[in-house]
């Protein structure tokens, strides 16, 4: 995306760090979860990477300001709280309650 171009990935880049939390298989899903919980758009943050250059791996830090982004759920499906007697009628005949 442009939030990452702009901050400066590359192709094969390998993600270490995020705001010098280690990434590792083990803990993956907790660092993202707690960036995600944590960060608030305009916060600095820092992400460490790997990047390949001439057959040697060279450790980098990227700097920026955080953004959000857009996120687009195709075929995301969900039920409406707000959801009319009449749709919720049509919803229970397609569901076929």
């Amino acid at each position: 995306n442009d939030y990452g171009k702009n901050l400066g990935f590359k192709i094969n880049d390998e993600l270490v760090a995020i705001n010098g939390k280690a990434l590792v298989s083990d803990n993956f899903n907790e660092v993202i979860n707690d960036y995600k919980k944590n960060t608030q758009e305009g916060d600095k943050i820092t992400i460490t990477i790997e990047r390949l250059k001439k057959k040697k791996k060279s450790t980098i830090t990227l700097k920026a300001k955080a953004t959000k982004a857009e996120k687009t759920i195709p075929y995301f499906i969900e039920i409406n709280p707000s959801a009319t007697l009449s749709q919720i009628s049509l919803r229970k005949a397609w569901l076929g309650e």
